[in-house]
């Protein structure tokens, strides 16, 4: 239609006046115009967000070796034996119900009735006693020995029941430096459920160790200790 129409159109007006190309781009205009269908570009994926040389790298994490725990016994031990060590740097307390005198030029004090006479765990009871002094590198003074006669008794606590001293005799004669304790006359010393007697026991406080003049020793058998 749209041909037959414009051939007519050349007719009347004649080919002087509209040109072939005009013609042609006339036609050209005509021609049903293709869409172009642009091509959806697919999403292209994503490279991997990983950390670049250039990020900042994350603090450094030190593990530290286990430690391995301290045994208890260990531990017990490393306090008995510091307690042991200090055990003559403890003050030595005193007390009598009766009368009491002190010599200075000799370094000495003297009580009476009910004497009680303390060191720590250690404890000495009898009816009298005789505490001499000694004068230190200070100058100050210090208990240098302890005797003690007349219903003598020397005790010492401990946690362990069976490490417990009990002792009597005829008279005792503490030495500090030393820590030792000497029984004189119808010496007894009890341990746990362990007796042990003697003309002369010595006791060394911080060992533990106990020597016995002549000895008679009971020892009972464990059951019976428990």
């Amino acid at each position: 239609m749209r041909l037959s129409w414009i051939f007519k159109w050349l007719l009347i007006f004649g080919p002087s006046q509209v040109g072939l190309s005009d013609i042609i781009e006339n036609l050209e205009d005509l021609e049903p115009k293709k869409k172009i269908e642009k091509k959806k570009e697919k999403p292209r994926p994503k490279k991997d967000e990983g950390i670049s040389p250039t990020d900042e790298r994350p603090p450094d994490i030190t593990i530290s070796s286990p430690v391995t725990p301290k045994s208890k016994s260990s531990d017990k031990k490393k306090g008995d034996d510091k307690k042991k060590k200090d055990q003559s740097k403890l003050p030595v307390k005193f007390k009598g119900d009766g009368q009491t005198t002190y010599s200075r030029e000799a370094g000495v004090i003297t009580l009476q009735e009910n004497v009680v006479i303390t060191q720590g765990d250690l404890r000495l009871q009898s009816d009298k006693a005789r505490v001499k002094f000694l004068k230190n590198a200070n100058s100050k003074e210090e208990v240098d020995e302890v005797l003690i006669t007349g219903q003598v008794k020397v005790s010492k606590f401990d946690p362990n029941p069976m490490d417990r001293i009990v002792a009597h005799g005829d008279k005792a004669v503490f030495y500090n430096s030393e820590q030792k304790i000497r029984l004189i006359g119808n010496a007894r010393l009890y341990r746990g459920g362990d007796l042990m007697k003697g003309k002369q026991i010595i006791y060394e406080i911080e060992t533990g160790i106990v020597l016995v003049d002549q000895a008679k020793g009971i020892v009972q058998p464990e059951e019976a200790q428990k």
